[in-house]
């Protein structure tokens, strides 16, 4: 429930037990947080949360411990403060020192989009006024390169936005590397800072997958992640607690044919159901789970593959209805025309609590002996199948 900075996977680098109060710096060497917990280790480079430093400013709601007492004693106002300036003292030893600070306007993943427009950041770290420069870059290691020359005046720590040329992703993982050189047209003095490389993935054949968490009365102790071949491509939680039964659902693009590994935790290691609350997990698309379940201790992993549906035939026309429901649940096939299928219900731990074969062309499940929580109704016929997730909320 804390307002924190959420590092969701290091690149380089690690924090230890123990780094706790420790700053995280943004692109301009501001500080903005201070290690406030997580997961990561040197055997485990993961996630670290860093408290905000706008909320610690005002000691988020304690006056005892507020930040601008000792960074603003006098009450000025400033809300930003640079290190000490330019030359030796802020250690500026160069006449000519052009940087490439960011990489700007990457949202991935990007899903089923072709092309994507950036920009870089140039800085000018010398003393002497940047008045020219040339930046080049290289996209997927050569599919796209070129420079472009840069004129303008940047005074010293100034910085300036730089377009560049629109790229065509491919499939998977992308990068683009962007490098300064010639500032005034004279070699730089620095190369240390000319160059910033930014990897991002891309579906091109993209499929939205849904994953869905039922919370348990703590859901601070569930995340999750969605990884392939180590690579973290997206991860939620943790969530908020006492908040049992309720759904959050995240949306997220996965690749049609491509595998991936669904990963649950459980920081308390009892799972999600059924000591305190019934909570639960469902991943899946178009009629198709392709992970779920809820008890578990610490972890749960599966490995799973995107693919195109069975042929549905006309089983999409079919309602079921209430959703959410108090037990009695109707399944309408009256705009097919016809029945004849099969009617399987599981819980969100995969349990077959009813199983049935229709004929006729309206049914009606009586679930009211079942506990609350998130059903799955798999019909099935010679045609294909189709998968319709229902709401229980039965009066235990």
């Amino acid at each position: 429930g804390a307002q924190c900075w959420n590092i969701t996977n290091w690149e380089d680098g690690t924090t230890e037990p123990g780094s706790s109060g420790s700053g995280l710096w943004d692109q301009d060497h501001h500080l903005i947080g201070q290690l406030y917990g997580g997961s990561a280790s040197c055997s485990s480079i993961s996630d670290d949360y860093f408290g905000r430093l706008d909320v610690s400013w005002n000691g988020g709601g304690s006056a005892a411990t507020r930040v601008k007492d000792y960074l603003d004693p006098n009450n000025t106002g400033v809300k930003i403060l640079d290190g000490l300036g330019t030359g030796n003292c802020a250690g500026i030893i160069y006449d000519l020192d052009a940087a490439v600070l960011a990489i700007n306007g990457i949202n991935e993943p990007y899903c089923n989009e072709s092309s994507v427009a950036l920009s870089a950041t140039l800085k000018n770290n010398g003393n002497l006024t940047l008045t020219s420069a040339t930046i080049s870059y290289d996209f997927n290691s050569g599919a796209s390169s070129g420079t472009i020359p840069w004129t303008g005046s940047l005074a010293a720590g100034a910085t300036t936005s730089v377009a560049l040329p629109s790229f065509n992703l491919a499939q998977g993982a992308n990068s683009l590397l962007v490098t300064s050189s010639l500032p005034n047209g004279s070699a730089d003095m620095n190369t240390s800072n000319d160059s910033k490389t930014n990897g991002f993935y891309a579906f091109l054949n993209g499929v939205q997958i849904t994953v869905d968490i039922i919370q348990d009365d703590y859901g601070s102790e569930t995340s999750w992640q969605i990884m392939q071949g180590g690579n973290l491509l997206y991860s939620g939680g943790p969530y908020t607690d006492g908040n049992d039964q309720t759904l959050v659902s995240t949306e997220v693009c996965l690749s049609e044919g491509a595998c991936y590994d669904f990963i649950i935790n459980d920081s308390y290691g009892d799972g999600m159901c059924c000591g305190f609350g019934t909570g639960s997990y469902s991943v899946g698309a178009n009629g198709i789970v392709y992970a779920s379940g809820a008890e578990f201790t610490t972890s749960e992993s599966t490995n799973f593959c995107v693919v195109v549906g069975l042929e549905e035939h006309n089983l999409s026309k079919v309602k079921i209805y209430p959703n959410p429901s108090e037990g009695f649940v109707t399944i309408d096939f009256s705009q097919l025309g016809e029945s004849n299928a099969r009617i399987d219900v599981t819980d969100a731990r995969g349990t077959l609590v009813e199983s049935r074969m229709v004929h006729e062309l309206s049914t009606t499940l009586d679930l009211r002996q079942q506990s609350s929580g998130l059903y799955f109704v798999e019909l099935s016929n010679a045609y294909g199948r189709k998968v319709y997730k229902i709401s229980l909320s039965t009066r235990e």
